[in-house]
């Protein structure tokens, strides 16, 4: 027997979610959130790594900062200054 999802069922939800997300030109990436079985609380997975500096600070230096850390610029956000989609090197946890 087969159970039918309602539009209640989360699974069901969150299906509807993804599909509709993925029409959407504007939307780059939508993550998964996972729960840690110890603390209950949400993690977000995601690829890229989101990062904001002060708007006062120099962009010449939030790149400086971001290559220090051995980080590659994956994109820099137009919307919000100072503000970039960076990736670690392969491998790292």
């Amino acid at each position: 027997m087969e159970v039918k999802k309602t539009q209640t069922d989360p699974l069901a939800v969150r299906n509807k979610a993804r599909k509709t997300f993925k029409k959407e030109s504007d939307v780059k990436f939508t993550g998964r959130v996972l729960v840690d079985p110890k603390s209950k609380e949400p993690v977000l997975y995601t690829e890229n790594i989101f990062l904001r500096f002060r708007a006062d600070v120099p962009a010449k230096t939030c790149e400086k900062i971001i290559a220090s850390q051995k980080l590659t610029i994956k994109e820099k956000v137009k919307y919000s200054p100072n503000t970039y989609f960076v990736e670690a090197p392969e491998g790292t946890a």
